[in-house]
């Protein structure tokens, strides 16, 4: 993959399950966006609810990443269109039990046409 992403936390990883290869620019991107955390964090050291939000944005990224290279393998396992389908089915069933939880009172109030 090519450009400069929240992927940087599993680069090793990616690289070790599809045998990928990085340019120099990816590296040096890298080391811009870890030198960044490093001064986020440094600077909002001082604050206990700034700390916690930043370990939240630094998981989530890893998260982020971790979701990346799964949809990656498995759509070099499977196939685009059965990954996209998967994908998408997936999606509905997560929007829609959000949905039922989120906007219950809204979804009992509505009228259908």
């Amino acid at each position: 993959s090519s450009g400069i992403n929240a992927e940087w936390p599993l680069r090793p990883g990616s690289c070790a399950i599809f045998k990928s290869k990085y340019q120099l620019l990816h590296y040096v991107a890298v080391i811009i966006c870890l030198s960044g955390v490093g001064i986020m964090v440094f600077v909002d050291s001082h604050e206990k609810e700034s700390l916690i939000g930043d370990l939240m944005v630094v998981c989530a990224a890893v998260l982020y990443g971790i979701n990346n290279v799964c949809l990656e393998w498995l759509a070099k396992d499977i196939g685009t269109y059965a990954y996209l389908g998967i994908y998408c089915w997936y999606g509905l069933v997560i929007s829609g039990i959000q949905m039922a939880i989120l906007e219950r009172e809204a979804l009992y109030s509505a009228t259908l046409r």
